[in-house]
């Protein structure tokens, strides 16, 4: 018979501490074992029928002790590890062996308290007696801990009145860090295009060696699109280190030298660059406007006895005057009904360029993504971010809609955080992390080891 602890991986059909894994105090020669079962180490006594074994684990100091009808055998193990999880095993071996298991429901036969109390008084004296010989050295080390995440996150105004205050030096570049905050900002506020050329120009080779990056960019572009944050409707993608212009030009470089809106509005009369597959909104307008005024020109109404009748001419000047106002005011009526139907047109055909450069987007979109696929294997994640974006444009009210929280703004946060970090790596290393980030991961990775091993033993302690 053996008593002790094992991992979930060990097999059920061994006694504790002959595998992997397994910690075991054996009935019939008093060995402990740990990991094979022909290398037993002297421990205890033999116990049978009647004994009562206790089996003790102490998280804090990685021991494990045993006990025998309320006295305790000593540490049978020191090193026990704290990244696997542990549970208590009996192993039984012989046909008609029984034994009946407390885990708390009955006080223990050993006086597990007076443990807790010698390990709670310990820990206190330890933390009390922590030597701190220079505070202002411990005080100096959380601000520049404090320092480094506000720079690295693009908090540069923040950053300097903290270092103003705690009068420690600040080494980075604040002109680096105000350019990054620059690129969040412009992120939070939907205009996505804008970001992305200035990443271009701030690190020019990022965005080509990070396409899941720049497609997830492009995708928030795309809503954006839809919520009206964003108006450019270049679909300009980069993959294999070549720039793909929806109309099948190719741009060799980063994205910074793409033609902006600006460059691709010619600026004096509003005509769209003939890459964009669009003709002159200015002559689009005229020729709706001519054939809309020939549909909607009214003749003026005439006097016939006035103009019929060339011998008439004895119409008085009062009459005249009659006639010239009746033809001014037909004429105003004409000019404001003609205006009111022109601009209701031109909205409409401009709803319906803004709808034709989405569907082209979209499209570009997911032949993107299938380039994306074909280089580096299927993305899951890219697909359903690009079907969720796309799917969108099928709501009469996106905002109402099953995705209606993609249009939110908050959703642009994730999208900023991941840029200015990639950002940031590319400028420290890749396996560069904030100090305090380091310290918080740490925290979390003792309270998710506390959570697993301790509770039970931290809420005895306190």
């Amino acid at each position: 018979m053996g008593v002790g602890l094992s991992s979930a991986q060990v097999p059920l059909t061994k006694l504790p501490g002959w595998t992997r894994e397994s910690y075991g105090y054996h009935a019939d020669d008093g060995n402990t074992f740990t990991g094979d079962s022909t290398k037993g180490h002297s421990f205890g006594p033999t116990f049978t029928t009647g004994d009562v074994i206790g089996c003790g684990y102490n998280l804090v100091e990685g021991k494990l002790f045993f006990t025998k009808n309320g006295l305790n055998l000593g540490k049978a193990f020191d090193d026990m590890p704290s990244n696997i999880l542990l549970y208590p095993t009996i192993g039984l071996k012989t046909p008609g062996e029984e034994v009946q298991a407390n885990f708390g429901q009955e006080d223990f036969v050993y006086d597990i308290q007076q443990d807790l109390r010698s390990l709670k008084k310990n820990m206190t004296l330890t933390i009390s007696n922590y030597p701190i010989t220079d505070f202002n050295n411990w005080q100096t080390t959380l601000h520049k801990l404090v320092q480094s995440w506000l720079l690295q996150n693009s908090y540069p105004n923040t950053a300097d009145a903290f270092t103003r205050s705690t009068k420690i030096e600040c080494k980075e570049n604040l002109q680096r860090i105000q350019q990054r905050n620059q690129i969040q900002q412009l992120v939070l506020s939907g205009h996505i295009s804008e970001a992305i050329r200035l990443t271009n120009r701030l690190c020019p080779n990022l965005l080509q060696n990070n396409p899941n990056l720049l497609f997830a960019l492009k995708c928030r572009q795309f809503i954006e699109l839809i919520s009206g944050a964003e108006s450019d409707y270049q679909p300009t993608m980069s993959y294999d280190n070549q720039e793909i212009a929806s109309n099948g030009h190719q741009f060799n470089g980063d994205l910074a030298k793409l033609p902006s809106r600006e460059s691709r509005n010619n600026g004096c009369n509003g005509t769209l660059d003939s890459n964009d597959g669009e003709t002159s909104v200015d002559n689009q307008q005229s020729t709706s406007s001519n054939s809309l005024q020939e549909l909607m020109d009214i003749d003026p109404p005439t006097s016939t006895t006035a103009n019929s009748n060339d011998n008439d001419r004895s119409n008085s000047l009062d009459d005249k005057v009659l006639v010239q106002n009746q033809l001014q005011s037909s004429d105003k009526i004409s000019t404001n009904g003609n205006d009111r139907m022109n601009s209701s047109v031109d909205e409409a055909e401009e709803d319906d360029r803004k709808f034709s450069r989405l569907l082209r987007f979209g499209r570009e979109l997911n032949e993107h993504l299938q380039q994306l696929d074909k280089l580096y294997g299927k993305n899951e994640t890219n697909e359903k971010m690009l079907q969720d974006a796309i799917s969108l444009i099928a709501y009469t009210n996106p905002m109402q809609s099953c995705y209606g929280k993609l249009l939110d703004p908050s959703e642009r946060e994730p999208i900023s955080q991941l840029l200015n970090t990639s950002i940031v790596k590319a400028e420290m290393g890749d396996s560069y992390r904030p100090p305090l980030e380091e310290v918080m991961n740490h925290l979390r990775k003792l309270v998710r080891m506390n959570d697993s091993h301790g509770r039970w033993l931290v809420d005895q302690l306190y």
